[in-house]
Formats: structure tokens, sequence, C-alpha cells
């Protein structure tokens, strides 16, 4: 039974907000969504609409040009990182001027944006990837863009893989969900290959080969050594250290006080992996679950659901504390430290000041300047054609935090709202209110049996304006109190 203090209003409102968080499953006007790739009609497989050449390769607009030092193909405007030589280089001619091909950074070159433009010049040896990838399929269209080449963007499946970062490696991903095995420690090792070697200035654990930036030096560090050299153990950024990769390599001398986090996080798995390999230690990659969480900074993912709150201002503005300051060459928002990017110069600004000064609002890389975090800090002058993107989001309200912290201004954190209430917990609470009787938990909800439900899709796409307005009438924050976890949104 619902508890009866609400109105019927009210939780009519709170179950509409929950069903707009699954309505990007539900099939837009003039679209061909499905879900699980299913037609609800008669079970066939329907694929999403190819995104246009324009819209693939804004994305990469802001990405580093031909000839710049890079770690990764995902990293350079035309999806290739010369796998000898470490720059960026057309992805046709890497394949015949020394670069070696494409892929710095994995075991074996790739020709993937080159095959995707019909070229057939491939280097021997070289092993492509998917090249369905987000980050494959940006570069593709940047340079069939700039070189006026023929290129044909790809219908994503529903379960296309999202994550540029990882795109451009050899992957399990496309492979069915019960095949996926564990990667060999050369497989993760090889993805931190580029990162930074110990006693190297770092932010967080993410940015070191060995996935340990300590604590207290905010230098990388071996991360068994950081537990007694006086590093503080690993960590830096969070509230708390931890003894992750140590953990994971068997070490027993963790620092008192240390508070491990998801051991099977990508990152951790991947420094783990690199050490191992480095140091000729034992190590067993893990088989990782659909629904593990790739975040390496503290988060409140585990807490119970009513245990939530909005987070301080000072955890937010800690998470940038690394970042870039004013002035600052900068490709996107997300990279400077107060979340501005100058849209026309490509440089860290104040968000107040990126309105007036010159640099065209803020949002360098996006197909409209922004002024998100002036609006949260309370400004009023924001730069004419600026369009704002959500204001909850994790990146705009760690910047508005370290602005405010910085120049001592009135900001407040966001609760996240109930439209990103947990899907998880939404498919639960349907199938309890169509089975009374159910008593499965909603931690044993997987990723598969949350796409399963598809029969809960046609309705929510009108679902979303009403609970809109509902949710403006009814205050259900005391109710569902929500974390801080991030999920930055890509404009």
């Amino acid at each position: 039974m619902l508890p009866p203090k609400k109105s019927v209003l009210a939780w009519t409102s709170v179950f509409l907000a929950l069903a707009a968080q699954v309505s990007a499953f539900a099939p837009a006007s003039g679209s061909t969504v499905s879900i699980k790739g299913r037609n609800d009609d008669d079970g066939s497989l329907v694929a999403r609409k190819a995104p246009t050449i324009a819209q693939l390769a804004a994305k990469n607009k802001g990405k580093k040009v031909v000839f710049a030092a890079c770690a990764k193909d995902s990293e350079c405007q035309q999806g290739c990182c010369g796998f000898k030589t470490g720059k960026c280089a057309g992805p046709d001619v890497a394949q015949t001027n020394g670069s070696g091909g494409c892929g710095r950074g994995n075991k074996s070159p790739n020709c993937d944006v080159a095959t995707l433009l019909g070229f057939k010049n491939c280097l021997a040896g070289t092993k492509n990837g998917n090249l369905k990838a987000a980050a494959t399929q940006q570069a593709a269209a940047f340079a069939a863009q700039l070189d006026k080449l023929p290129f044909k963007p790809a219908k994503r499946d529903i379960d296309d893989e999202d994550e540029s970062d990882d795109d451009d490696d050899d992957s399990t991903d496309s492979q069915p969900l019960e095949a996926r095995k564990a990667p060999s420690i050369a497989q993760l090792a090889a993805k931190n290959k580029g990162k930074k070697v110990v006693f190297a200035a770092c932010a967080k654990d993410s940015e070191c080969q060995q996935g340990c930036c300590g604590f207290k030096t905010g230098k990388c560090a071996g991360p068994d050594v950081a537990q007694t050299n006086g590093s503080g153990g690993c960590g830096r950024g969070n509230k708390s250290p931890n003894c992750d990769v140590a953990t994971l390599l068997g070490f027993k001398n963790c620092l008192a006080g240390t508070k491990n986090g998801n051991l099977k996080a990508a990152a951790t798995q991947q420094a783990a992996a690199f050490a191992a390999q480095l140091d000729k230690l034992p190590f067993k990659p893990a088989k990782r679950d659909i629904d593990d969480d790739d975040d390496d900074d503290d988060s409140t993912a585990s807490q119970p659901l009513e245990a939530r709150k909005a987070p301080s201002i000072a955890q937010l503005a800690a998470k940038n504390k690394g970042k870039k300051v004013v002035f600052a060459a900068c490709a996107k928002d997300s990279e400077c430290q107060q979340g501005c990017c100058g849209f026309k110069t490509g440089k860290c600004a104040g968000p107040d000041v990126a309105q007036t000064n010159g640099s065209g609002g803020c949002g360098r890389g996006n197909k409209s300047p922004n002024c998100d975090v002036a609006t949260l800090l309370g400004f009023k002058n924001c730069l004419a054609g600026t369009k704002n993107g959500n204001l909850k989001a994790a990146a705009t309200q760690q910047a508005a935090a370290f602005a405010a912290q910085l120049d001592k201004l009135p900001f407040k954190p966001s609760k996240r709202d109930l439209g990103m209430f947990p899907l998880r917990v939404f498919v639960h609470l349907c199938r309890r209110l169509s089975d009374p009787t159910a008593d499965e938990s909603v931690e044993d909800l997987s990723r598969r049996e949350v796409l399963q439900q598809g029969k809960y899709a046609p309705r929510l796409l009108k679902a979303r304006e009403t609970a809109l307005e509902l949710e403006a009438r009814e205050d259900d924050d005391e109710e569902f109190d929500d974390d801080d976890d991030e999920f930055e949104e890509d404009q």
C-alpha cells in the first residue's frame, strides 16, 4: 500500500515524473526508436534514424587538429592519433606517412575512419574496431565535411555503446551480454598507457597510470607506496582517501581512514592491470556487471535512496579544483574550473564576464553559446542568443559551486529532479503495482530486465508534459532526495 499522507494528485505527479525517466525509450514523433530493438507491432528489429553529417561533425569541432600531440584517437578531430607518432593525423594519410596507422595507446593500430571514408590503403596489421561507435562516426563525419568526401552515417542500434573514450579500443561491447568475458590484463593496461607517471602533478586518480593520485600531495604514486610514504593514500579531490588499487593487488597496508569505492569500476580495473603489468604482480580482472558504475570519485550511488541529499558547495567545488583557470585555452566548458569556455575565444572565463567581454558567452564547441553557470549564480546579463542547457547537470552544478566559492557568491546546489529518478526504482514500483505479491528488491533488477519493460513505453511521452505541470504544484523533495552522481549532458 502507498503511504496515506500524499494526495492522489501528489502520487500521480510522482509516478508520471518517474515515467519520464524511461521516455527516452518511447517513440517520439517521426522517429523509429524501439524498446530493446523491437517494434511493438510485429517484434521486428528497428533501428534509430541516422544523424546528419553536420550533427556528428559538430561534436568534434573543439578537438585537436593534425600534428597536435595526442594519447588516443578520440582526442583528435579526425579520430586518428598516430600509432607510432602520438600526433593527430588525417585518417588516410596516417596509413602511409610513417604514423603507423591510427590507434595510439591500443595494442594494435586501426584504420577505422579511413575505412568508413572508403579508403583502401589500410596499413598491414591494422585491426578495426566498432565502426558504428559514436566517436568513430563523429570523426568520419568531421573528416568527410573537411575534405568534402562521401560518407553515410550509420543508423545506431538501440544498444550501441556511446562512450567515446573507449570506442577506439579493442572491446567486447558489441558482443551479446551473455558472451562478454573479463578483459585481459594487457587490454586493460593499454588504456592507461598514455596517462601520467609517478611524481607527475594530478587532480584525481583517473589521471594517473596506476590509478593513484596522492590524497595529500596531488602527485601520482604507486598505489601501495602511497599508503606509507606520506602521500596520504590515493583519491586526491575526494572527501576521503582510498586504497582501491592496492586492495585489488592484494596489499594489506591500507592507511587508516581510507574508504574504498567500487573495485569493479573501469578506471580502477585498468589502473590495477597497469600496475600489475608494470611490477609483475598477480591480478585477476573482474567480469564487469552490466550496471557497474565507472566513476572514480566518491559517490552516493550505494546509499539508500532516502538518505541521499543535495551535496554541499564545498563538495561540488572540490571536483573542479584541478581544472583549467581563466585565460587557459579550452575546447569545452567542462575543462574549466568555472564551467565556461568562451564560445568565440576558446579560453576559460568567468561565467558572467564571458557574457560581456567579447568571449561570446560560454559553450565553446557547441552550436550555440550558453549562460548556464551565470544563470545559476543569479546574473541577469546573459548575451542575446544564448541557450541554456540542463542547469541541474553535475558539471554545471560543480562549476557554479566553484565560482560561488571563489567569488563569495550565493548559490544553492540542486537536488536532482524527479524526472531523473533511478530507472530501476521506477520499474520496481511498476512491478509492485501490477503484482503486489512481488518481493524482489530494487537491487535485483539488471539493465537487461529494465530494457525488457517495453510495455510501459507507449504512454510515457505524453506523461512527460503532464508530469511537469503536476510537479509545479506538488513538492515531493522530502520524499525523494536525490544523489549527486555525475550525469554530464553533452550538448
